[in-house]
């Protein structure tokens, strides 16, 4: 339906350009750009037929070939090819829009809703009539929703409200949207560009995952309207008693500091008193909204009164939180004052501290109270329910909160304190280390501290458990506050942590989480939990809180192992973690295993559907096993940046996710237990080693570090506030791969066309005994679902427009351009480019990569083609599905897209060798310049040029002499023809090739 509406619009005669954010003028009006499409589509097709007989043909760049000689004899102009990228981009929003929709499922709100009641009515002790069953049963968190803060913020704000309502189908009001409303948001999509909101800071960030948060906190509440609903059908004396907790809501939007040094303690802390503001602001309307509701009688008077003392106290609490606020952020931007000002508020927040409500279950007391006195009153009663869950769920904060920081950080704060001189893990020191760390723990005594300590604190880590004492002492000091550890490698990390918590009096509140994520952490896993469970301390510390928390990363295990063998990897230590908490007689406690990945196949998000999102992540088998040690099971999932919180800015899409999360709930435990992949484990393990072995090889290859930072990384655009590296990397020289953070490394995967990622390695693995390889994908449920994600890439992939990219970097290719150029002029200019790509010879080293990648996908794509008797004739296509796989008309758009970006890339390099001469200055030469620009470091090159040949202003010396002068001298021209020749040519240029990463990136469904 989306893509009819679409055609339609676009066939009126519609203008296809961004009307905001024009390139190249004038605007073309005369050329068809529906009919430009259907010609490169015939182009194409006829390119591809010619690999038949020419296996070096490359059909993507025959046809970027062909685009560069139409647009050089001026058949085609630049103009027109803006509005194709335009056309194109928003062809691919509306691809995106319907996949969207489909991977959710079922988006109509009255049929999730009925899969939502099913799942309530078959929670244990309901139909028994079982009161406390059901009770403790609903009352236990089953899973838990993660928003964080990635950089996958590649899409402006209002566009990423518009997919979500065109993929739910719905407007805000649960509408279903009509063919007119369709075409206002598809209008709106047409013109404007598709790329990241401008100047895109972590206060825009926050306030969309407020907004996601939001939404999501609606579906919750239906969600819980509808326990209380079936509640009372079943207990109609008690039901009003039911405390649901059934699903959390966490965000780390604000406190993740790994890696980052712009967030300062102020900006998390202002983050936090903003979250405060909003809830106790919906607290405060909704007890308005429920006094003016209850009746004026004598009946009720005590009601009345508990409402109004509720009112009163969250009032009272809303009272001066914006000059709260407003100091924390001034400081936080180094624009306070005086800290006079710092230290006003402090002492009146801290004399005030005896009023102010930081106990939910205050509130709760309050209004348990007048759940009591409101039994006649129905409507009221209900309303009362929902609040109640509310404050329990959400606390005073708005949702939970998890803050991060690196492993390396918690080291830094307990060196000095035990004389930590190597590595935790060094087995020369290591039963030292923790022995001292040991009796630090059995001599530590509670400080106290106040915002004074904060600033004066240069230790990151001591600083945040600072934090964390401040926010439980002046927003919430009962809703669990979630210590994420990244790159965790040694149970020694989480025991220091453990000090920093008992030394700030906060380890009745925290959760430490090592988070397991690297190589060697993630193989060594379960041996970390086992020593951490056999210390002293943490062992008291797990039962005092009654539970423990653990995160997997999927993303980072991805670009380090592949995503096939991270996925398997991380279920083996899910598995082995239920025979420790059996070992150590920890089977009563909670057990929360946080899920981190991303929202990319190569990040760990399967693209197949929901159900397969999440049955990858938590493999059913492992569930079972853990749950039959006894423990109660709390799963937790990630939805990081725009491409996850896409899913929650319309309620109805929310609502669809959450009936999704309990389908899978209901069936994961139900899956039955013979499946070969458990028992095939010889196979299964050296077949996933093959992979991680392949992977390690090539992450550890410096010419794959080289075709992703000097080259791919310049096809991206920022995508959010947070660095491509981490902060303490920047200044380091680039050796391997493994320092590319795994959004970036994915993305550039992405627009280079090869999603190696999720696939690489797995041709080789096949190669060693295809025949056990056939039957487990027949057999095995497990083995098929973790290679559809190869499959899945496979299909996202074209190795023709790879190996595009890599050949428009071989001298050789410009060399034979210039044997077919119209004149003598241009052939020049082609030689000069072949010479100017000479000096770094990356077409040699990128092309090792190809063949080294391409021989393993060929591997992979021959066992297919076996499997599915698939021989698909579309060359450089490695595999092609119907469903949510790429269908033929995507790969048309994407192929085209391709093929257009290396036809602008074309004019970039030749209009790089027209750059004037120049003697060296600014610390550059004009070879050097030109080289950054044959990598596509456009606009660094450009800033650099404007600064040497610069644009000088129009004169006003020679006005105000009675006559009117046209006659300027040279000397104020300045470098008009080079600025409007080449300089800004470039810019223009590049920035189509950003448009097209845009257009990329949703036929792909995620930036990476």
């Amino acid at each position: 339906m989306l893509r009819d509406i679409f055609q339609n619009l676009v066939t009126e005669g519609r203008g296809l350009f961004p009307s905001d954010s024009l390139l190249f003028k004038p605007v073309d009006r005369e050329t068809d750009i529906l009919g430009l499409y259907e010609d490169l589509k015939i182009h194409l097709r006829h390119f591809r037929s010619v690999t038949d007989e020419n296996p070096f043909a490359n059909p993507i760049l025959l046809l970027a070939i062909h685009l560069t000689q139409r647009l050089e004899k001026g058949e085609i102009t630049f103009s027109a090819l803006e509005q194709l990228i335009q056309f194109l981009d928003t062809k691919a929003y509306v691809v995106r829009a319907e996949r969207i929709g489909q991977y959710v499922s079922e988006t109509e709100p009255l049929k999730n809703l009925e899969v939502i009641e099913k799942f309530i009515e078959n929670l244990p002790g309901l139909k028994e009539k079982d009161w406390e069953t059901f009770a403790v049963q609903v009352a236990r968190e089953f899973l838990g929703i993660v928003i964080t803060g990635h950089p996958t913020f590649a899409l402006r704000f209002d566009l990423l409200r518009a997919l979500s309502d065109l993929a739910s189908g719905r407007n805000l009001a649960g509408v279903p949207l009509n063919k007119e409303q369709i075409k206002q948001l598809l209008l709106k999509a047409l013109h404007v560009e598709h790329l990241p909101e401008p100047d895109i800071t972590l206060e825009k960030e926050h306030s969309l995952a407020l907004e996601a948060i939001s939404n999501l906190k609606k579906a919750i509440l239906r969600l819980y309207d509808l326990v209380y609903k079936v509640a009372k059908e079943h207990f109609p004396e008690k039901w009003w008693e039911i405390r649901p907790r059934l699903i959390t809501v966490a965000s780390w939007v604000g406190y993740d500091l790994d890696g980052r040094r712009d967030i300062d303690w102020a900006r998390s802390f202002t983050f936090r008193l903003e979250e405060r503001k909003l809830s106790l602001k919906r607290y405060q309307d909704q007890l308005q909204a429920l006094l003016d509701l209850c009746p004026i009688s004598g009946n009720n008077e005590a009601l009345r009164e508990g409402l109004a003392q509720a009112l009163k106290v969250v009032t009272e609490n809303l009272e001066g939180i914006d000059e709260e606020i407003e100091v924390f952020r001034k400081l936080s931007e180094n624009s306070l004052e005086s800290l006079d000002d710092l230290r006003r508020i402090s002492q009146k927040m801290y004399k005030g501290l005896s009023r102010r409500l930081t106990r939910p279950s205050l509130l709760i007391s309050w209004v348990d109270e007048a759940i009591g006195r409101a039994q006649d009153y129905p409507e009221i009663l209900h309303r009362l329910c929902l609040l109640r869950a509310e404050i329990d769920n959400f606390g005073l904060g708005g949702s939970h909160i998890h803050v991060r920081l690196n492993s390396k950080q918690i080291h830094n704060a307990i060196r000095t304190l035990i004389g930590l001189e190597t590595d935790p893990e060094d087995p020369s020191a290591k039963k030292t280390y923790l022995k001292t760390l040991d009796n630090l723990l059995a001599e530590v005594s509670p400080v106290t501290i106040n915002f004074g300590s904060l600033l004066a604190e240069r230790t990151t880590a001591k600083r945040l458990f600072m934090l964390v004492t401040q926010m439980a002492k002046y927003i919430d000091s009962e809703t669990p506050i979630r210590f994420l550890i990244a790159e965790t490698e040694s149970s020694f990390t989480s025991i220091a942590a453990l000090y920093f918590a008992k030394l700030f009096n906060v380890e009745e509140i925290v959760d430490i989480s090592p988070l397991l994520e690297t190589p060697r952490a993630l193989i060594r896993g379960a041996r970390i939990v086992d020593e951490m469970f056999s210390n002293y301390y943490f062992r008291n510390y797990v039962l005092l809180r009654g539970r423990f928390c653990i995160q997997t990363g999927f993303s980072d295990a991805g670009r380090h192992l592949g995503q096939t063998a991270a996925g398997f990897i991380i279920e083996n230590f899910r598995r082995r973690l239920a025979k420790l908490l059996n070992k150590h007689k920890l089977n009563d406690i909670e057990l929360v295993i946080f899920n981190t990945h991303g929202e990319s196949i190569g990040r760990g998000a399967h693209p197949a559907s929901f159900e397969a999102r999440l049955n990858y992540l938590m493999s059913p088998r492992s569930r079972k096993e853990l749950t039959q040690v006894g423990i109660d099971l709390k799963e937790e999932v990630s939805f990081q940046g725009g491409d996850g919180y896409v899913y929650f800015l319309n309620p109805y899409l929310a609502l669809g996710v959450l009936a999704r999360i309990f389908e899978f709930i209901e069936k994961s435990l139900k899956e039955p237990d013979n499946d070969p992949f458990y028992q095939e484990w010889d196979y299964i393990f050296e077949f996933f080693t093959t992979i991680q072995q392949f992977n390690e090889q090539l992450m550890q290859d410096p010419d794959y570090a080289l075709l992703l930072n000097d080259y791919g990384r310049n096809f991206l655009f920022p995508t959010g506030s947070r660095p491509i590296k981490r902060q303490f990397e920047i200044e380091k020289s680039l050796l391997t791969a493994a320092e590319i953070r795994a959004i970036p490394h994915n993305a550039v995967l992405h627009q280079l066309g090869l999603l190696a990622i999720p696939m690489g390695g797995i041709g080789q693995a096949i190669k060693k005994n295809p025949e056990i390889f056939l039957q487990l994908q027949k057999n095995s449920p497990r083995f098929k679902l973790i290679i559809s994600m190869a499959e899945y890439a496979l299909s996202f992939s074209d190795f023709y427009a790879f190996l595009g990219y890599i050949n428009v970097l071989d001298p050789g290719f410009w060399l034979m351009l210039s044997a077919k150029a119209d004149n003598s002029l241009h052939a020049e200019e082609l030689r000069q480019v072949a010479n100017s790509l000479e000096a770094k010879d990356y077409f040699t080293k990128f092309s090792r990569i190809g063949r080294f990648l391409g021989l393993d996908l060929l591997l992979f794509t021959e066992i297919l083609q076996v499997i599915y008797s698939i021989r698909d004739n579309i060359p450089g296509v490695l595999y092609d599905r119907d469903g949510l796989w790429m269908d033929k008309r995507v790969r048309d758009y994407l192929e085209i897209l391709h093929a257009i970006r290396l036809a602008i890339i074309y004019h970039i390099f030749t209009l790089a060798v027209q750059i004037p001469d120049f003697s060296p200055q600014r610390g550059t030469t004009r070879e050097e310049v030109i080289e950054r620009i044959l990598c596509l470091e456009v606009e660094e090159a450009v800033k650099v040029l404007k600064e040497i040949f610069p644009l000088l202003e129009y004169s006003t010396e020679a006005e105000d002499f009675g006559e009117k002068a046209t006659y300027q001298s040279e000397r104020y021209l300045g470098y008009f023809q080079e600025h409007q020749n080449i300089f800004i040519p470039l810019e223009s240029l590049y920035r189509l090739v950003k448009r097209i990463t845009g257009g990329v990136t949703h036929i792909i469904g995620s930036f990476g």
